[in-house]
């Protein structure tokens, strides 16, 4: 193999596309949930405010409030992971040539792109490559 041409090798048309389905159908599910929660965040205050008048608890009410914020805050959470799994699958490839490996994330910034991965391993530095579930360990 010479230097002039080099195995690439990107993400497949499958894995490219679950990502976006999974991308896209995330954050069309994340919407939905904030919609209702403000939806019915009005009722739940209302509920609190009326169960306090009555000097009936009103634990149950702030906890369900408290779970449905904690939830929308964690899938806002899922929703950026999601993101940042399309913009790694879409913008990296791996290129092998004569002098190493080189992994390259292209739709990231250089820093972040170097802590999630880029970079390059020469020959020497690499002992064995092992194939998991998933996924290459050098």
């Amino acid at each position: 193999m010479s230097t002039s041409t080099p195995l690439v090798f990107r993400p497949s048309l499958v894995h490219r596309t679950l990502a976006i389905l999974l991308c896209a159908g995330s954050w069309v599910a994340g919407i939905h949930a904030l919609v209702l929660l403000v939806q019915q965040l009005p009722r739940l205050m209302g509920a609190i405010q009326l169960a306090h008048l009555d000097k009936e608890p009103t634990w149950g009410l702030w906890v369900l409030l408290l779970a449905s914020v904690l939830a929308c805050l964690f899938g806002g959470l899922l929703l950026l992971l999601a993101a940042l799994a399309l913009v790694l699958i879409e913008g990296s490839q791996v290129v092998v040539d004569e002098l190493g490996l080189v992994v390259e994330h292209n739709a990231l910034p250089g820093p972040l792109a170097r802590r999630l991965g880029a970079g390059r391993l020469g020959w020497k530095q690499i002992t064995h490559v092992e194939k998991k579930r998933f996924v290459f360990v050098i």
